[in-house]
């Protein structure tokens, strides 16, 4: 597992249905929507801290995988490792 991944934190708001990854302490200077309406975090000197996801069962539900994937890339991350962070269905019905 990437370093990365050590101080990783992940949480669901699940009335809001927002999944949120963060991969760094560090306070994000820049945010950036892409077209698939999630929220990338970044420091001052681009580097990626961490995404937001809105909408993430409505939209993801069935994508979970490539969500996965997307994220893993544009953060660095293992894909393997993101995939076990993701909200379950147990949670989105807890």
């Amino acid at each position: 597992m990437s370093d990365r991944l050590k101080d990783t934190r992940a949480s669901y708001d699940r009335r809001a249905d927002t999944f949120y990854l963060t991969i760094s302490p560090e306070r994000p200077l820049r945010f950036v929507e892409d077209d698939d309406g999630l929220v990338w975090r970044f420091s001052s000197n681009g580097v990626g801290l961490g995404v937001t996801v809105q909408a993430y069962w409505q939209l993801w539900s069935d994508r979970r995988g490539a969500l996965a994937q997307l994220i893993a890339e544009r953060l660095e991350l293992d894909e393997n490792a993101v995939a076990c962070r993701l909200p379950s269905l147990r949670q989105r019905t807890s």
